[in-house]
């Protein structure tokens, strides 16, 4: 029998012996000659429900001392798992979260080969590399890739390729984007594309160069990047869509790619929306993903989950994931990295 059994059965003895103390006292009025013994009685039972009380208490204080252990518990274990957050290092960290997001969830995957699709000058797969991942680089411009080789060519956990990726084996034309004017100061080049979308009024689209085009799935096949990946960062400008249609095997456990609203400025047009890619990848059996976004003029830098709209003018990134337990460790560096967007 339980405690908390023996403390029901312990009430229902107490009116038992209640019931006998009125028959007693009613003995006491009826017949003289019993006093005695139904003093005695009376004296038995006394001490009897004495006793149980003394149980009930010592049971009561017990449970009390056991709940404030469990309550104090958690509070200690909540202290000492709450996170300290470090300040980004540098510029491109502060403003770009995502890549700091995804160093850390790249600690929780087993295979530690990294692709970064459209690598532009390398400040992402540096990164990467240094959070200790095996990292296959594709950069199609070549300026761009000249100093991506200058930049990290010399690692030996490090591989480039000049190849542009997309959703299948061909020869294609990169737009070539450049500032329209002197003043914006802005890098070009990292909206170089092989789709032609709106650009606004910040850059154009001035030039296009041939380029080849590969699919992962043929490069996988061919043994010119491994079979299996770990950890897939797509930027292609609008065209991310397609590399994730050549993508073969839908194994990687994270991937990331980017979108723009519909009242971005890049966004106007048909391509680099969020909703199709969602869909694209649920089918795919990603069913968890995290959005975090950006807001230009607003300086706004937040998050949600497991959302396929988008918030307007922003432009931001989604990470994918396979496993929830990895969707789990991005939400919690989230929630303690950023400022989060409700939804109602």
């Amino acid at each position: 029998m339980t405690e908390r059994e023996e403390v029901v059965v312990g009430q229902d003895h107490f009116f038992t012996f209640r019931d006998e103390l009125e028959q007693y006292i009613e003995t006491l009025v009826l017949n003289d000659s019993t006093i005695i013994d139904a003093l005695a009685r009376m004296l038995g039972l006394i001490a009897k429900l004495d006793a149980q009380a003394q149980q009930h208490q010592a049971f009561l204080s017990a449970e009390i001392r056991s709940l404030t252990a469990i309550v104090v518990d958690q509070t200690s274990t909540t202290g000492q798992s709450a996170p300290v957050v470090v300040p980004a290092a540098d510029a491109f960290s502060a403003l770009n979260p995502e890549i700091s997001l995804l160093q850390y969830v790249s600690s929780y995957i087993d295979n530690r080969t990294a692709v970064d699709v459209g690598a532009n000058v390398g400040d992402v797969a540096e990164r990467l590399l240094d959070s200790g991942c095996q990292v296959y680089a594709f950069e199609p411009f070549p300026a761009s890739f000249a100093a991506l080789q200058d930049r990290l060519g010399g690692r030996t956990d490090f591989t480039a390729s000049p190849l542009a990726i997309g959703a299948a084996n061909a020869d294609g034309q990169l737009n070539v984007a450049v500032a329209t004017t002197e003043a914006e100061a802005l890098d070009a080049s990292q909206f170089h594309s092989l789709i032609d979308h709106p650009l606004g009024t910040s850059v154009r689209f001035a030039d296009a160069l041939p380029v080849q085009v590969r699919s992962l799935a043929s490069l996988r096949q061919t043994g010119e990047i491994p079979k299996q990946i770990g950890l897939l960062k797509i930027d292609t400008e609008g065209a991310d869509i397609d590399v994730i249609k050549g993508l073969g095997e839908p194994d990687i456990p994270v991937v990331m790619t980017e979108y723009w609203d519909s009242e971005h400025a890049f966004g106007k047009g048909a391509h680099g929306h969020l909703a199709p890619t969602v869909q694209l990848m649920r089918s795919m059996g990603y069913v968890w993903h995290v959005v975090v976004y950006h807001i230009d003029k607003t300086e706004t830098i937040s998050y949600y989950f497991n959302h396929a709209h988008t918030m307007p003018e922003s432009w931001g990134n989604a990470i994918f994931f396979k496993e929830r337990s990895l969707f789990a460790r991005a939400a919690q560096w989230c929630e303690a990295a950023l400022r989060p967007t409700l939804h109602q």
